[in-house]
């Protein structure tokens, strides 16, 4: 589309809420790790904050601490809606998989530290 203009617009799968368009949004500072981004944002109107990174399941974030849903920005980045003022957005990776790979293996631990007590015990009683 001709008329499209990237700046103003964005492709969006998700129901984004209805954004402004103003000049003078900025980012203000930003921390990334492996598994989290955190974003302090300055809107001079209701708008998206588009972080250049791929979405996926697994994401979750937050707005001045409050959950906030994650929007489709051009098909696979992530954005999160803030109104006008000061914002901070942090982003977090917790994917299903890990937590159920964690329980699984903290069960294992503890179904082997079991085991190996009661061989233990067994083994004892058995010498005596």
């Amino acid at each position: 589309d001709p008329n499209f203009d990237p700046r103003r617009q964005t492709f969006s799968y998700a129901d984004a809420p209805a954004m402004d368009h103003c000049e003078g949004d900025r980012v203000q500072s930003s921390l990334e790790e492996v598994n989290r981004t955190s974003v302090t944002v300055a809107m001079q109107c209701r708008g998206l904050v588009i972080l250049s990174e791929n979405d996926g399941p697994g994401w979750a974030a937050t707005l001045d601490g409050a959950p906030a849903p994650i929007y489709d920005a051009y098909t696979t980045l992530r954005a999160v809606a803030a109104g006008p003022g000061t914002h901070t957005i942090r982003m977090e990776y917790r994917p299903l998989s890990f937590r159920a790979g964690a329980v699984s293996s903290f069960l294992a631990l503890v179904s082997a530290l079991a085991l190996a007590f009661r061989i233990r015990r067994q083994s004892r009683r058995a010498a005596a």
